[in-house]
């Protein structure tokens, strides 16, 4: 009987750990997310997408390198806000989803590198897990004169439902790529 009683209490300890390791995957998740919307914001007001290698793959950081490299063409800048985030779904995988970013699912199994970090300079990190983020989101933007920083223009509200594809590696959740639709 005594046996029996260790196994049960076993076996609940080993289940409470894997929901909370699964609760903890979706935390961290959803704060990867977060971290890239806050320096998204920050880069977007600042002109430099550099400092999206924080949160962000190479191929991600590019794609928003190309966007300030866009608004700088017409003297802008952009200043927003979040001002409504709610996950929907979030889940982690072994493999890209295949829905995801096509340079994810071609390059699986394929390093990732960490842009402009001198600690990492040239260091690539195997890839250990893929993540994918649904939400909701509102967002408050106006557009910014690049001389003076002032608006140009009166402030928008979007709302979007996106999916964010991100990938884990030695350094953490970084996102890789996302999709977005308007509402």
């Amino acid at each position: 009987m005594k046996k029996y009683i260790v196994l049960v209490v076993i076996a609940l300890v080993f289940m409470g750990l894997t929901l909370q390791g699964a609760g903890g995957q979706k935390a961290a998740l959803k704060q990867a997310v977060e971290n890239y919307n806050q320096k998204l914001i920050v880069s977007l007001k600042q002109g430099d997408g550099a400092l999206m290698s924080e949160v962000a793959v190479r191929l991600e950081v590019d794609r928003v390198k190309l966007f300030i490299s866009f608004l700088a063409d017409n003297n802008q800048l952009l200043d927003g806000k979040l001002a409504a985030f709610d996950v929907t779904d979030s889940e982690t995988d072994s493999k890209p989803f295949s829905d995801g970013p096509t340079e994810l699912i071609e390059n699986y199994g394929q390093q990732t590198e960490t842009p402009n970090n001198p600690q990492s300079q040239n260091v690539k990190n195997r890839i250990q897990s893929f993540g994918r983020v649904s939400a909701g989101e509102k967002w408050i933007y106006q557009y910014l004169n690049v001389e003076d920083n002032r608006p140009a223009g009166q402030a928008e509200e979007i709302s979007y439902l996106s999916v964010y594809y991100l990938v884990k590696d030695d350094t953490g959740w970084k996102v890789a790529g996302l999709k977005t639709q308007k509402v």
